[in-house]
Parts: structure tokens; sequence; C-alpha cells
């Protein structure tokens, strides 16, 4: 029912009458975070999100762009969170993102709505990296575009991570044919969030947070904390596995 929820939420926050889109825009998000509490190391909540289905609304939110400027990055940075949870959780899910088709430019059209029935799709995994790739390319340096691109640059480490299947269809579509630019953008990403967290320490404010955290994936850096660690750790454990790829 959340899944579906979902699809409505788009669907209505893509509407003229302003104030139905704003409340379908408010749902969207809260939905995502419910699942997002809802697949924190939970197995059965990570199988019924991460089956066929649910795995193609997820990526319907990543990739249709009919929604307004000013929500894109929160739904994409939340489904991002959402499939890194996933993942996490349980490593089966890995091979169902193969499975499933979309495409990357994909209009959101009604035919499109549960499944992606667009002529040019490709799995998931190199949807994933087509996205990936896009965030690269922009001609900005906003910090929304950094941070997005260095929460997929997590989750394609996690999908590269104990699949081979995986890791050669990523890598076959990275830059250069190498990991070289998730690796990259993790360590500079860590390096930037100890900068705002040093700078936060010397305002009087907590540091160690995320610059994301407090508005999206609050529940990723709680649950790390309890372990003792934090997002920087978590990104550099990836890093150092990537590197493992290329030695």
């Amino acid at each position: 029912m959340l899944l579906e929820l979902l699809l409505y939420c788009q669907v209505e926050a893509c509407g003229k009458n302003v104030e139905e889109a704003s409340l379908a825009l408010e749902c969207l998000l809260g939905t995502l975070r419910v699942l997002i509490n809802l697949t924190n190391e939970n197995l059965p909540a990570c199988q019924y999100v991460g089956s066929h289905l649910g795995m193609s609304i997820l990526m319907r939110l990543a990739t249709v762009g009919q929604l307004p400027n000013a929500v894109k990055f929160d739904v994409l940075l939340l489904s991002i969170g959402l499939l890194i949870n996933l993942v996490e959780t349980d490593s089966n899910i890995q091979d169902e993102f193969r499975k499933v088709d979309q495409n990357p430019t994909c209009p959101g059209s009604r035919m499109c709505m549960r499944t992606c029935t667009c002529p040019s799709r490709e799995s998931a995994v190199s949807c994933l990296v087509s996205l990936y790739n896009y965030q690269l390319e922009k001609d900005d340096d906003e910090t929304d575009s950094n941070i997005v691109a260095a929460y997929m640059a997590v989750l394609l480490g996690l999908l590269i991570k104990n699949n081979q299947d995986n890791q050669q269809l990523i890598i076959e579509r990275l830059p250069d044919r190498s990991v070289n630019s998730l690796i990259n953008l993790l360590q500079q990403f860590v390096h930037f969030n100890e900068l705002v967290g040093e700078e936060a320490t010397a305002n009087g404010h907590a540091s160690g947070q995320m610059l994301m955290s407090s508005s999206s994936l609050n529940n990723y850096q709680t649950k790390l904390e309890n372990q003792g660690r934090t997002i920087g750790d978590s990104f550099l454990e990836i890093v150092d596995m990537l590197k493992s790829l290329e030695s």
C-alpha cells in the first residue's frame, strides 16, 4: 500500500491544482521516510519493498523528472537512501536490480506507471550508473548535486561488493571503465564533511553530521552512530573495497 501510495502521490504532485500538488509532495516525502524507517535492518520489510514491483516503483521515482525542482533533490536522495537500506540488509536484492528494466529518461507516462514500457530500457543497475554519470557531467558546483552523486557512489559501491555480475556491468559504464571516479568522489565528500564538522564545532554546533542528514537520512546516521561509527566511516569502508579492485 505504501508503494502504491508513492505512485499516486507522484502523479498528483505533477497536477495543475497547486494545493493538491503541495499535499501530494508532502505525502510523497513522508511515505519515503516511513519506508526508510521500516527497512532499517528489517529483512522481511526489505524483501517486501525489494520485490520486482517495489524496485520498479523506486527506479521510477529516481528517474522521472516531472516533480518541481524544489523537491527533486529530496525525492531522489530519499529514494537512494531507501535503495541503500535494501541492498545493505538483503544481498539477494542486488540480483533483483538487474531484472528491473528502466529508461533513464522515462517521461513517466501512465503507460509506465508500475513498470517502464519505454523502448529504450536498460537494467536498473545500468540506469543507476547513467544517473550517476549525469550528476558528474552537470556543469555546476551545487552542493545538492555533489551530495546526490556521493550517495549514488555509495549505492554503486554496495552493488559492486560481492557481486561479480554487478561489478562487471557497473565498471564497464563508469568513466574510463574504472572505479576511480567513485573513489575520488567519496574521498572528497568525506573531506568536505570533515571541514563542515570542524566549522560547526568552532561555532558551537554539533559536529560529525553529514550535511544532508538532518533533512533526509537521519535514520542511516543514527544507525551508524549507535555502532560508534559515522557516515564518513561507512563511506571510507566502501572506498577501501573499491581500491582493492584497482590493485
